[in-house]
């Protein structure tokens, strides 16, 4: 069956049925917010695809990343009526989510896919979502961001919440023009997890096409990390019947996917979310756990640089609610009043670690400090370590330095760059350093989700 005979928004649409020109297709999908006008898209092109589909695959909060790329499509894709970020809003969600089906899978239609699409591997990667997001915060931020509830029943929201009535939600979505028929068994799921698939499957993406057209052009993707875990995905549904897809083969593959994870260094399944303050510890750090055999993308620790200490309690009172996997924040000592809010806080899960020593700076060894120093000032001027030994903190002391030596001003980030550059795989680390990797994979080694 071709895709074009697939039913998607709004019954069939056959391929021989549209007026096209180049890229140009006038659909039979009508828009009931304008009084029924007759939609005209564009079909979007290969490289467009693969871009918003590696930004659909990224670790992201679900319910926000789909709202901007729903945008983002409808913005490239929409040429009558033109739909932007300014009126996007207008339309409700079940509008959008049919009009982005309708421009990807004409799109991959349009691209020369002839085979019938098949839509596990987007079971699949809502599912993923579910291991690693709270879908009880994804739940409540549906109901509350579109205002979906306002001709429903009264205590239809609270009936919801309350996790007791296992259809409310999907008769919800039905009132709102959804179809929520979905093939699979997920009476195994929690409901509100059993909820968010539900309300993402409806109206689902030909991915599936999509990496046929890229084998079918012979595109080269052998350094697209993302297409070839979703290569590798397909391979592990298709290895059984769709009749067998449940819950429990769904955890099969999900387990087996953190081993293509240690294999292939790609970083989903995240398994840890690492909150730092600044860029040096964003670029030091991952090399340091390197060198203890730690290795980020492997193990599926997300680091995050949140640009400061005081915009660290905020990020983490943002990712609390809406994570399942744990939250290591790192501070330095000078942060020692948000360390207090945190630990009053944190869940169960996470745990926090207060540099002793002062700075991110002042626990990076200091024969490399000098030698990497000297290795980038070579043909200038050389330090020796007793320079930049005092009482005084690391990046004070730098700063001093930088200026003494007419090296300029000192930049943390370009200070990061040297160390970068400079450090060995025998590197002899701090004890600090040995602590924060330990603590680490004691986090990773601990089953809280």
């Amino acid at each position: 069956m071709l895709l074009s005979n697939i039913k998607d928004c709004k019954g069939s649409h056959n391929i021989s049925d549209l007026a096209r020109k180049n890229n140009k297709i006038v659909t039979d999908f009508c828009l009931p917010e304008c009084s029924e006008q007759q939609v005209t898209i564009r079909a979007l092109e290969l490289d467009e695809m693969t871009v918003i589909l590696k930004r659909l695959l990224k670790f992201k909060y679900p319910f926000a990343k789909y709202q901007r790329l729903a945008a983002e499509i409808l913005n490239k894709g929409t040429l009558q009526p033109k739909i932007t970020s300014k009126n996007y809003h207008k339309y409700s969600y079940s509008t959008v989510k049919k009009l982005v089906q309708l421009i990807w899978n004409k799109s991959i239609e349009n691209l020369g896919c002839t085979e019938e699409p098949d839509f596990k591997l987007n079971l699949f990667l809502h599912y993923e979502e579910t291991r690693l997001f709270n879908s009880f915060e994804i739940v409540k931020d549906i109901l509350a961001s579109q205002d979906i509830i306002k001709n429903s029943k009264p205590g239809i929201e609270e009936n919801i919440l309350c996790g007791e009535y296992n259809t409310a939600f999907a008769e919800l979505l039905k009132e709102n023009g959804f179809e929520t028929a979905i093939s699979y068994d997920l009476s195994k799921l929690k409901i509100f997890d059993s909820n968010v698939i539900i309300f993402n499957y409806a109206y689902p993406l030909n991915i599936n096409g999509f990496l046929q057209v890229i084998k079918n052009q012979q595109e080269s993707f052998d350094d697209n990390e993302f297409i070839n875990r979703l290569l590798w995905i397909n391979e592990q549904l298709n290895n059984s019947d769709s009749d067998e897809l449940d819950v429990d083969k769904l955890e099969f593959i999900y387990k087996k996917s953190k081993v293509y994870r240690n294999q292939k260094g790609v970083l989903l399944p995240v398994e840890l979310l690492l909150l730092v303050e600044g860029i040096t510890e964003e670029k030091l750090l991952p090399i340091f756990s390197k060198i203890r055999g730690l290795e980020f993308i492997k193990k599926g620790v997300k680091l995050k640089a949140a640009g400061g200490k005081n915009q660290v309690l905020k990020l983490y009172n943002l990712y609390k609610n809406r994570l399942k996997i744990p939250i290591l924040i790192i501070l330095d000592k000078d942060a020692q009043s948000i360390y207090d809010q945190l630990n009053q806080i944190k869940r169960n899960s996470d745990q926090t670690f207060l540099i002793p020593e002062g700075e991110f700076e002042d626990i990076i060894p200091e024969n490399l400090v000098v030698r990497a120093i000297n290795e980038y000032h070579k043909n200038e001027i050389s330090i020796e370590p007793f320079e930049i030994r005092c009482e005084d903190s690391m990046c004070v002391m730098l700063h001093r330095l930088w200026k003494e030596k007419g090296y300029g001003d000192f930049n943390k980030s370009e200070f990061a760059d040297i160390i970068c550059e400079n450090i060995n795989r025998n590197e002899t680390l701090s004890s600090t350093l040995i602590n924060i990797t330990d603590t680490i994979n004691k986090i990773l080694l601990k089953k809280y989700y």
